[in-house]
């Protein structure tokens, strides 16, 4: 397990300044780009195969979209952990190696997937018996009239690769970034959250409240929009989790370090 010292208290004007140094990171890295695509491309494809194949079976939508959910959590935090660290590469030089990157992953994802468990479980207690009676069957569309299938994944994937970012509040509001970061487990995640807490409960909420709406933007916007603000919001998720658990609020590691080489003077 990493060493969870910190965590550090954002500075001023961190909302805009994670957006600009964010998109700055993203420019540089490619790699970060085409995962953020395959990761809301395999989690819709998912997302929609397991919920046509769940109505199919039984009847019951509902259903199939509560196994979704469960099931695209782990899929969405491995994409969104191997963007990250597409993320670190071009802002840093250094890279984790994805078997090393996913184990020390899964305490966060177990956590987090079994929680989503549970609410969708809840969800489902209340909801079911209403599409059971059939109230529910005529509001639930899958594929809206109008949408092709690969406007469906992209929208079901970008709303539940988001989804598997906020749910990871539920650790620390950079949850994913602290594995990628610093190797973290679900007890470093805690104890660093409740440490953050601690120091300032007000900036803690504050970035809470933002990790969140960024999820609402996402899920809120135009199919079109959806997967390249997704692209800007894991990028500013990576500058915030840089900031607060590493306490390094500057972009350029690696062009400092190139231009220090090319002129040691």
């Amino acid at each position: 397990m990493a060493k969870a010292d910190g965590p550090y208290m954002p500075r001023s004007g961190w909302v805009k300044r994670w957006a600009i140094q964010g998109a700055q990171v993203l420019s540089r890295s490619p790699e970060a780009i085409l995962l953020v695509v395959a990761t809301v491309l395999v989690t819709g494809y998912v997302s929609r195969t397991v919920i046509v194949a769940a109505s199919e079976l039984t009847g019951l939508k509902i259903l199939g979209i509560t196994v979704s959910n469960i099931v695209t959590v782990p899929v969405g935090m491995i994409g969104i952990m191997l963007s990250l660290n597409a993320l670190r590469h071009a802002d840093r030089g250094e890279r984790s190696r994805p078997e090393v990157l996913i184990a020390a992953g899964l305490p966060a994802i177990m956590s987090v997937t079994g929680f989503v468990a549970v609410l969708a479980g809840i969800t489902m207690l209340f909801v079911l018996p209403a599409e059971m009676a059939g109230s529910l069957r005529d509001g639930m569309p899958l594929d809206a009239p109008g949408r092709g299938i690969l406007a469906v994944i992209l929208v079901r994937g970008a709303t539940e690769v988001s989804t598997a970012i906020a749910m990871g509040l539920i650790l620390h509001p950079f949850a994913l970034g602290g594995v990628v970061l610093r190797g973290m487990d679900g007890q470093a995640l805690r104890a660093n959250a409740w440490a953050m807490r601690t120091r300032d409960i007000a900036a803690y909420v504050r970035v809470m409240a933002a990790v969140f709406i960024g999820h609402i933007l996402v899920f809120t916007m135009p199919p079109v929009v959806q997967v390249p603000l997704l692209a800007l919001y894991v990028a500013w998720f990576y500058v915030g989790a840089r900031e607060v658990i590493d306490g390094d609020d500057q972009n350029g590691k690696v062009e400092a370090a190139r231009r220090a080489v090319m002129d040691p003077t």
